[in-house]
């Protein structure tokens, strides 16, 4: 998987100084310091994949993928070891040169959903009227937010605003947040997730599965997160990868190239052949229902701050 966060490799590493990563940190929860979060967002840092000890705090019978997620293995393989039911929807399809999202016909009460948003490999983030329609949908949402700092409507925030605002807000008890904080900040030997629900029992049953105790890793990259949001790094980063992102579209379509719109950096095109130097390719075979000339293009230029 490509990454496209910021590199916060030396302030993680100033930071872990004074937090030994082997010792047990103070705080099991927290109020992120992110003021596009409503008041009493409380949230967690686990330093392992959170996925399995959400599906089961959620209380669901079955997990849903809308999306087509690099997760899709994963979520297969821990539905079977919990004996819970996995179903994969499709939920867009290519209409000329747009990615259209579709909504299941029927409600899934007894189910949870998992989407990444942005969604990955698309491009495309879901609109205010999409998210309330799965809260009525599914029993609970899960959704991998890492990539909203780099969205068009939410350059530099860690949340979006459809995500703090109506699902936080307003549908918070039963709706989760992950933050891959290692993507966001390329830091991947320290691998980190941050837990972001308004739902106090879907978070202390997480807790509980996942053992309360934090350590020194999990404490440091809260600190980083709130140092760098509060700084405006996120926002400037964000805002020179879609520029770069924009000078690969435009190369693209000079050599022929069909460009699907997208809200976020990477994006899909098709057609063409020429491939400028300033792009990078990611193959996008794997994914169901991709027509196969569709290519995932990102800039290869990553900025330097």
């Amino acid at each position: 998987m490509f990454t496209l966060g910021l590199d916060a490799s030396r302030q993680l590493i100033e930071v872990l100084k004074d937090e030994d990563p082997k010792e047990e940190c103070i705080e099991s929860v927290f109020s992120p310091q992110i003021r596009e979060l409503p008041m009493g967002t409380v949230g967690t840092v686990v330093t392992e994949s959170p996925l399995a000890h959400a599906i089961v705090s959620t209380g669901a019978k079955c997990i849903v993928t809308l999306s087509p997620t690099i997760f899709d293995s994963e979520l297969a393989s821990i539905s079977v070891f919990l004996e819970k039911r996995f179903a994969f929807f499709r939920a867009y399809s290519f209409e000329g040169k747009r990615i259209v999202f579709k909504l299941p016909e029927s409600k899934m009460g007894d189910c949870s959903a998992f989407l990444s948003d942005p969604n990955f490999p698309t491009g495309k983030a879901l609109g205010e009227n999409n998210l309330k329609s799965l809260i009525d949908i599914f029993n609970f949402l899960i959704i991998d937010a890492t990539s909203s700092f780099m969205s068009k409507d939410a350059i530099g925030s860690p949340v979006s605003r459809e995500h703090a605002e109506i699902l936080l807000k307003d549908y918070g008890e039963r709706t989760a947040l992950i933050l891959r904080l290692h993507d966001m900040f390329k830091t991947g030997r320290y691998p980190a997730y941050m837990i972001l629900s308004g739902s106090s029992r879907f978070l202390e049953t997480f807790l509980t599965l996942a053992g309360w105790k934090r350590n020194g890793i999990s404490c440091g990259y809260r600190k980083v997160l709130e140092a760098i949001y509060r700084e405006g790094k996120l926002k400037t980063h964000a805002e020179k990868l879609m520029n770069e992102s924009q000078k690969v579209r435009s190369l693209l379509a000079k050599n022929g190239w069909e460009v699907f719109d997208s809200d976020v950096p990477y994006f899909l095109a098709r057609g063409g052949k020429d491939i400028p130097p300033n792009a990078e390719i990611f193959e996008v075979k794997t994914f169901l229902g991709f027509p196969r000339d569709v290519k995932l293009f990102f800039p290869s230029d990553d900025p330097v701050l």
